[in-house]
């Protein structure tokens, strides 16, 4: 049974690695991450998230389309009063671990959404996802005002996944 310094520590662990990340710690890449530093077992993780939630210090959310973790403000105030009471060298593979996971993240899916004026009132508009080092869709299309052009962008950024699935059953006929 963890003592009460202990649960306090793994949370203060958790918060640092939720800092770390930003808002984009996913649920299954974050959890992975934090055990492979094996520095809390998975229940205990479960446990300890479900406390800084319930304490609101941290927050489920749900970002492009994925439940993902992040702290609030409140558990940023928290972590930079206890941020000393993590060992350094703890801090230091935590840091890294979290850096890896957006490194990692980043390599998964890159959207690129933007246009550009070729014309007067012709605006070229180039979508683009890439995984790793494939490109699954590259699609250029023209618009007439820069209002549609930067609305086509923007829905895009947030839609993407949902637009490549559309456009491949559309394609495929497979529904």
């Amino acid at each position: 049974m963890e003592n009460i310094a202990e649960t306090a520590g793994n949370k203060i662990m958790i918060l640092l690695a939720l800092k770390r990340t930003g808002s984009y710690a996913t649920e299954n890449r974050f959890i992975n991450s934090m055990l492979e530093l094996n520095l809390m077992n998975y229940f205990v993780l479960r446990e300890s998230l479900g406390e800084l939630i319930k304490d609101k210090l941290a927050a489920q959310i749900i970002n492009e389309g994925r439940s993902c973790y992040a702290i609030t403000d409140e558990g940023s105030r928290m972590l930079e009063y206890f941020n000393d009471k993590v060992h350094k060298g703890i801090k230091r593979r935590i840091i890294k671990a979290m850096d890896d996971m957006q490194e990692k993240k980043e390599l998964d899916t890159m959207v690129i959404a933007e246009f550009r004026e070729i014309d007067v009132d012709v605006f070229e508009v180039e979508l683009v996802i890439r995984e790793r080092a494939a490109e699954l869709m590259n699609l250029k299309m023209i618009t007439g005002t820069k209002t549609q052009a930067s609305k086509l962008c923007d829905i895009f950024k947030e839609k993407y996944q949902d637009a490549y699935e559309h456009i491949l059953n559309f394609f495929t006929g497979i529904k």
